[in-house]
């Protein structure tokens, strides 16, 4: 039974990974990022909007992947980013129905360039659906209470 817990707390950590270099990637691309993938937005949000969500996603995604990755709040934080994840998967299945399926997503930001080969959307798609299997993981293997708010790195006795 031990080894879910340590199941759960790997693909949080996994998780967590994610959204840092994700965040990350993007809080240090920003300049570059609102050219190209953000302004598709402009199609359902309007241009206020389309600017908070490029100025606070990167640092949301921080956020989120610091809790993750240092367990503090890990199922409470894994059940919160299911709905941004939710957001990704809508977000990427919209664009596939309208053409733009191979389309560069710049979900990493600068870090897409040390790929040499930049997710597109499809791919990003996939990417999602497994960032929402690792919440789940999360969520059911991680052996701490949901409310459990201490980092897992803590023995608390």
């Amino acid at each position: 039974m031990r080894y879910k817990h340590w199941l759960g707390l790997g693909a949080g950590l996994v998780l967590g990974l994610i959204f840092l270099v994700a965040g990350t990637g993007k809080a240090l691309a920003q300049a570059e990022l609102f050219e190209t993938p953000f302004l598709n937005y402009l199609d359902f949000l309007n241009l206020e909007q389309v600017r908070l969500l490029f100025h606070g996603l990167p640092y949301v995604e921080i956020v989120i992947g610091l809790f993750l990755v240092t367990g503090f709040a890990m199922k409470l934080v894994a059940a919160f980013s299911s709905l941004l994840i939710a957001a990704f998967i809508t977000s990427n299945t919209w664009f596939i129905t309208h053409g733009m399926g191979f389309e560069p997503c710049s979900c990493l930001g600068i870090f897409s360039r040390l790929l040499q080969n930049q997710l597109s959307t499809q791919q990003s798609l996939y990417l999602d659906i497994t960032m929402l299997a690792l919440v789940l993981v999360t969520l059911f293997c991680y052996q701490r209470r949901f409310t459990d708010i201490y980092p897992w790195f803590m023995n608390k006795e």
